[in-house]
């Protein structure tokens, strides 16, 4: 007896035997054909079931009994089967394969995790408008994309050369090379049809035969120079060009007589005493007060010492019955009948005004007034009226009251006499002490701007020639920044003052000083008011001290220790730190 052949293959019907066929047996026999078709499907199918255990992925894991997996994955798989291990989360590796080969595990292949994609591909910062095209192991990108474009490091000797000798855009360079003979040092890059050199490379650099004005421009624009005669670096000046004051202050430090004077100008951070102050406690340390100079207004009733008339050295003053003119007022006004260099007067047409200081160390007091119609008079220390009739010039003029003992004194002045409705305006005074020692003294007007001084510099040779300081210290700036005008009105503004004062006083030394920030919006940048200033100092050989510089570089932090009165003044603590720096550099 024989089997029927079993092939495997589907077939895709199975016949049924009619009842014409005869039934017979053997191979080809009609009663074999429903059995050899089914045997085929059978066969089929179990080839199949074959095929799927040898398609599945045998998955197996690390454990502490199984440290690479493999004693599961040799265990669950059969001769030639295929099975993976999981690495876990922190591998290079999702998976590696093993093959079971005669009971033994041979790694055949491997597949990368998430954490091997990330140890692969580092995490770079880019920006969207710039993306690496590669990045080598130590992390440099030698090609990326700007916007789109691509731009690389630099190009190698082979492509330029590639370039050189395909590119048509070389074509006339490379007719020129064969005109003329060319160093192999230098190499002309651009030749006219005269024969001129333009550009050229020497030993490979590049060279030109000049610069014109485009290309100076756009470098200017572009790349960060710093502006002729600043010094950003250095915010304070050598001092070299006080050497008057350093002169008498050497005399004072040999036990000779001497009369140093120093000034502030400037606006409230020269009008308010506190700097001035500050700075005449630490001389009057070393030296005898020589006298208070000029006597203000106290127009500007702001800050700590307004109250008091913004007087010095515990000066006393009462004021009544006065009109002011005060150049720091917008819209800005010439003055009506004079002004001192500080940019105030006061004056009426009245006879009921009154004014008096009290506690003056001096022997001699100055009385500044413009010459007009009306009449005013005077005394000290509650002593006999003196009547000053004005002779109608227009001009300044003085009265000397000169005479008295050394010591604590008091000047009154009213318009009593002043019944015929004449102008009478006091300009400022002046005291003197002993006049062997220091003198510090302030004539600064609150509220004030660089362009605001333009009134007042036809009436600066005045008061300059009569102080006759040794030292002027000028601050401007904060109300400069933070209003709405331009930056080039500030620096010709600046200019014009201080040359005013250059003019009438030569030899006086001048120290221009940058204010710290404030809490405020600054139209104009500190950074650029300093910037003018250390200009104008270059340009008429003064001194410069930029304070900013040895502040916070916030008014916030400034205020947190203590520095700030308001928002833009300094207090005690700030104006004794001032006069600190302002001692050690240039007293």
């Amino acid at each position: 007896m024989t089997n029927i052949t079993e092939t495997p293959k589907w077939e895709q019907s199975i016949k049924q035997i009619q009842r014409s066929e005869k039934v017979v047996g053997g191979r080809g026999g009609v009663a074999n054909i429903q059995a050899e078709q089914l045997a085929a499907r059978t066969q089929y199918l179990k080839s199949q079931m074959d095929s799927l255990a040898d398609s599945r992925e045998f998955t197996f894991y690390i454990t502490t009994a199984d440290p690479d997996g493999t004693i599961a994955g040799l265990a669950g798989t059969t001769q030639g089967q295929l099975f993976r291990v999981t690495q876990g989360m922190e591998a290079d590796e999702a998976f590696i394969y093993y093959v079971n080969t005669n009971g033994t595990a041979l790694p055949v292949s491997s597949f990368i995790s998430a954490m091997g994609i990330k140890r692969l591909l580092p995490q770079y910062n880019q920006q969207p408008s710039m993306v690496a095209g590669f990045i080598d192991e130590d992390g440099y990108i030698p090609l990326w994309f700007t916007n789109g474009d691509l731009d690389v490091r630099g190009v190698g000797q082979n492509t330029i050369n590639f370039i050189f000798e395909n590119s048509e855009l070389f074509a006339e360079v490379k007719g020129y090379a064969k005109k003329y003979n060319f160093s192999g040092v230098m190499v002309a890059l651009a030749v006219d049809d005269n024969g001129n050199v333009a550009t050229w490379l020497n030993d490979g650099d590049f060279d030109a035969r000049g610069v014109g004005p485009n290309i100076i421009k756009i470098l200017s624009d572009a790349l960060p120079f710093q502006k002729a005669g600043i010094e950003v670096s250095a915010p304070v000046s050598s001092g070299k060009s006080l050497w008057r004051w350093r002169a008498k202050k050497a005399k004072l430090d040999t036990g000779a007589a001497a009369y140093a004077k120093a000034a502030f100008t400037g606006d409230s951070w020269t009008e308010y005493p506190g700097i001035a102050q500050a700075l005449a406690d630490i001389i009057f340390g070393n030296y005898a007060k020589a006298g208070d100079g000029m006597l203000q207004f106290g127009v500007d009733k702001g800050g700590p010492s307004g109250s008091k008339g913004q007087q010095m050295n515990g000066i006393t003053l009462e004021s009544a019955g006065w009109a002011a003119y005060d150049a720091s007022v917008i819209p800005y006004t010439d003055p009506l009948y004079g002004c001192g260099a500080d940019g105030m007067a006061i004056y009426t047409s009245g006879p009921n005004a009154t004014l008096r200081y009290g506690n003056l160390t001096t022997t001699a007091i100055t009385i500044n007034y413009w010459d007009l119609a009306g009449k005013f008079r005077y005394r000290t220390d509650d002593n006999a009226w003196t009547t000053v009739t004005g002779g109608g010039t227009n001009a300044a003029k003085s009265v000397v009251i000169s005479g008295l003992s050394l010591g604590v004194h008091s000047i009154e002045i009213d318009t009593t006499p002043n019944d015929s409705g004449g102008v009478v305006s006091l300009l400022s005074l002046a005291s003197k002490g002993t006049g062997n020692g220091v003198e510090v003294t302030k004539l600064g007007n609150g509220g004030i701007r660089a362009d605001g001084y333009k009134k007042v510099l036809p009436y600066i040779p005045f008061t300059a020639q009569q102080l006759d300081v040794d030292l002027l210290f000028m601050i401007i700036g904060t109300n400069d920044a933070r209003a709405s005008i331009s930056f080039e009105l500030f620096e010709t503004s600046l200019d014009e003052w201080v040359n005013a004062w250059q003019k009438a006083s030569p030899d006086t030394g001048i120290v221009l000083i940058v204010p710290s920030q404030g809490n405020a919006t600054y139209n104009i940048p500190l950074t650029s008011i300093r910037d003018a200033t250390l200009r104008i100092a270059k340009k008429y050989n003064v001194e410069w001290f930029d304070f900013s510089a040895f502040m916070p570089d916030s008014w916030g932090k400034s205020n947190s220790l203590g520095m700030y009165y308001d928002s833009l003044h300094l207090n005690a603590v700030g104006c004794s730190h001032l006069a600190t720096l302002l001692h050690k550099n240039f007293i």
